[in-house]
C-alpha cells in the first residue's frame, strides 16, 4: 500500500514540476520556489512513511 501512495505522489510531483516551470518562465520564481518546496514535501512523506513506520 505504501508503494500506491509513492506512486500517487510521483505522478501528482511530474505535473507540479510542469506547473513551477511554468512559472518560473513567466516570471513568478516565489510561486516557483514554493512549489518545488511542496514537491519535495510531497515525495519526502511516503519515502519517510515507508522507512520510519512499521
Amino acid at each position: 500500500m505504501e508503494y500506491i501512495f509513492l506512486l500517487a505522489a510521483i505522478a501528482a510531483s511530474i505535473h507540479a514540476y510542469s506547473f513551477a516551470r511554468w512559472l518560473g518562465h513567466n516570471g513568478n520564481n516565489s510561486g516557483k520556489l514554493l512549489i518545488m518546496f511542496l514537491i519535495m514535501l510531497s515525495l519526502g512523506v511516503p519515502v519517510y512513511r515507508m522507512l520510519i513506520a512499521p
